[in-house]
């Protein structure tokens, strides 16, 4: 099962995203910017399984928190 997670931006609603098209959508950057563990760049419709979370907090200023289940996992904006 692949990975997915509800991105709450500082001055927009939260998104529930499924791919990296989404992702970049939600928080406002290209596909191609978004870091994976693989050092790759992802396709728009791909999975997220390749992200890298810590290095994507660092980058874009997110807090990834996970909820109770393995696939209860929020980005939330800290810093715009």
């Amino acid at each position: 099962m692949c990975i997915w997670f509800e991105v709450t931006p500082l001055h927009d609603n939260a998104a529930e995203v499924h791919n990296a098209g989404g992702l970049a959508d939600a928080v406002g950057c290209a596909v191609r910017d978004l870091p994976t563990i693989s050092d790759t760049a992802m396709d728009s419709d791909e999975c997220l399984c390749d992200l890298d979370i810590e290095a994507f907090e660092l980058k874009f200023g997110y807090r990834h928190e996970v909820g109770e289940t393995s696939f209860d996992n929020r980005l939330v904006e800290v810093s715009a």
